[in-house]
């Protein structure tokens, strides 16, 4: 495992500034037709799914989605092993808090994701694919070479630790995990202890983490943060990076099919390219939906994978910090978020909102918004959820966010919404992730 480590954190060390170009895509099209005629011959669902298809074409292979590999799961990994077995497994996992134990009979490690639209996906991965991530992972979040400094402290908070964070562990890298519902005053005294070189956590936690710093009790000084598994808003990574005196606060897109992106020195949000690739369907006002095609797992193949989420683009181009691949300007959310409202026209017709848009219209309206969510569950209405500064008078807030939907919707030639007001946040399901807009009436 040691080999493959560091031939995978070399290999990435080197890839992010010298892959480019042709030699990328030439780099993508061998590693993907190879996964391609791995899962043909070894996955009896991709076999079955492609049996109408010209494999040589992989681009246009028919796609999948977390619904269909869920459905399928027994077939659709490779070493045959049982859905109903490793979701008995992992969800025993989650209630005992032990994530060390592999699928018996096996080296597998299994685990789940609740992801961003709320339905839990399953993952399957082995030593060898720990090892490379481990590897990888570390080429790019660490701000100098491992091998320049022995003793890195790396600090995650995540919702269920696994053995993938694990293989991290080395003698030059030490990594230390918390479970998110560790009371927060015991998660300070833990980083007090460790003084974290990188601090990794989800927005919601890394917020209270930055009052707690701000406070005087939490007393770190990370020289790279990162938000993790929740989209991040421009608006609480400000508040964070300021907190932590840092220039900007980074980001990993990481989910059960793979690791998407992450944040460059200089602090663009860059695919990458050499794991993954991620064709795109045009979703209009420059957003596109993912189609994620993992470029190395073969435990369980993710080919052609339909995301979900929704995504802005920058404009192709060397980075300042040398690499090309593509930078993702914004993760704005679920496709399954878009909220609708109705067109000044007779026919009722529906217009698609981002969630993107739909905080702004929010955010815009007073800078006495602390925090809110909206949800909609029916065309041309919302439940605005909005928590207020001491001093902030609710009536003028409420009628200040009634006047930006308006404005908003104006803009787009939609009728006002029907909004209604709460003074408390919705309650969270403890360790889901935060989806401040979300339309429920799609469910």
């Amino acid at each position: 495992m040691l080999l493959t480590f560091l031939r995978h954190y070399l290999g990435a060390c080197w890839r992010f500034t010298n892959l480019t170009g042709d030699a990328l895509t030439k780099f993508q099209d061998t590693l993907v037709r190879r996964q391609v005629a791995f899962a043909s011959t070894h996955s009896p669902f991709y076999r079955q799914h492609w049996q109408d298809s010209d494999l040589s074409d992989w681009q246009a292979l028919p796609t999948v989605d977390k619904r269909l590999m869920m459905a399928n799961f027994t077939a659709f990994n490779t070493r045959g092993i049982d859905g109903d077995a490793a979701m008995a497994m992992a969800l025993a996992a989650e209630t005992s808090r032990d994530f060390r134990p592999t699928v018996p009979g096996t080296d597998l490690t299994v685990g789940l994701s609740t992801g961003t639209s709320g339905h839990r996906g399953m993952f399957l991965v082995s030593p060898q694919e720990q090892a490379a991530w481990a590897g990888t992972i570390l080429a790019r979040v660490l701000p100098e070479p491992l091998w320049r400094r022995r003793g890195w402290r790396v600090t995650l908070f995540h919702r269920a630790t696994s053995n993938l964070y694990e293989r991290v562990r080395s003698r030059r890298v030490q990594l230390h995990y918390h479970d998110l519902m560790q009371p927060l005053p015991e998660a300070v005294a833990a980083l007090n202890a460790e003084q974290p070189h990188i601090l990794l956590g989800p927005p919601t936690l890394l917020a209270k983490l930055a009052d707690e710093r701000r406070a005087g009790r939490l007393r770190i000084q990370p020289e790279r943060v990162f938000s993790v598994a929740e989209v991040l808003e421009p608006q609480d990574a400000e508040q964070i990076a300021s907190a932590f005196e840092l220039a900007a606060l980074d980001q990993i897109y990481q989910c059960t099919e793979g690791l998407l992106a992450v944040s460059c020195p200089h602090h663009r949000l860059h695919i990458m390219e050499d794991l993954v690739v991620i064709q795109t369907e045009a979703l209009g006002e420059g957003r596109a939906a993912p189609l994620v095609t993992d470029l190395w797992r073969t435990t369980q193949p993710i080919i052609r994978y339909r995301l979900g989420d929704v995504l802005t683009l920058a404009p192709p181009g060397r980075c300042a910090c040398g690499s090309s691949f593509q930078v993702i300007e914004r993760i704005e959310g679920r496709q399954d978020d878009l909220c609708f409202f109705l067109k000044v026209s007779e026919n009722k017709e529906l217009v698609p909102f981002y969630p993107d848009t739909v905080r702004r219209a929010v955010l815009l309206a007073s800078g006495q918004i602390l925090d809110y969510a909206v949800r909609q569950s029916q065309p041309g209405e919302a439940c605005v959820f909005l928590e207020l500064a001491p001093e902030a008078k609710r009536a003028l807030v409420e009628d200040a966010v009634r006047a930006s939907f308006t404005r908003i919707l104006a803009s787009y030639s939609c009728r006002p919404a029907t909004l209604t007001f709460e003074a408390q946040l919705p309650p969270r399901v403890l360790g889901a992730k935060r989806r401040r807009v979300q339309n429920e009436g799609k469910r």
